[in-house]
């Protein structure tokens, strides 16, 4: 990006990306050429010159938001099943619940650790059989 904002430099990208013959394959172009020039700081020029592009519909871009969703929505269910899991735990062994149950409870990010956690807290009739069904504190 060494004299990237200059418009001579834009236009030359421009003139090469533009005979790309696959939309998708322009747009990606564009899209990292958007993020290349933002790391650079010289995006506004680059967002200028590129209105216009199909910048949207980039594969990767579209791919990198997906990924990003999903990896929001795993960490809101691991949230709420963290949640759900202390709040059982104080429901059925009120100030019972150890410090170290909930902190081990907090660090978990496996969905399927937390649901079978969740499980042992919903089944269990004390606070040992919780930890000897969760095994918090013995390994997972």
């Amino acid at each position: 990006m060494k004299n990237g904002e200059k418009p001579t430099m834009i236009e030359e990208w421009k003139r090469i990306a533009i005979n790309e013959p696959d939309p998708r394959s322009r747009a990606n172009l564009a899209s990292l050429a958007l993020i290349f020039a933002g790391l650079a700081r010289r995006l506004v020029p680059w967002q200028q010159a590129l209105e216009g592009w199909n910048v949207r519909e980039s594969a990767i871009i579209n791919e990198w938001k997906a990924e990003g969703k999903a990896e929001g929505k795993a960490e809101g269910k691991a949230e709420a099943r963290r949640d759900d899991i202390l709040r059982l735990l104080e429901l059925k062994f009120p100030g019972q619940v150890s410090a170290d149950w909930v902190a081990a409870i907090a660090a978990e990010t496996s969905l399927k650790i937390l649901s079978r956690w969740f499980d042992a807290v919903a089944l269990a009739t004390s606070p040992a059989e919780f930890q000897a069904k969760s095994r918090i504190g013995r390994g997972k």
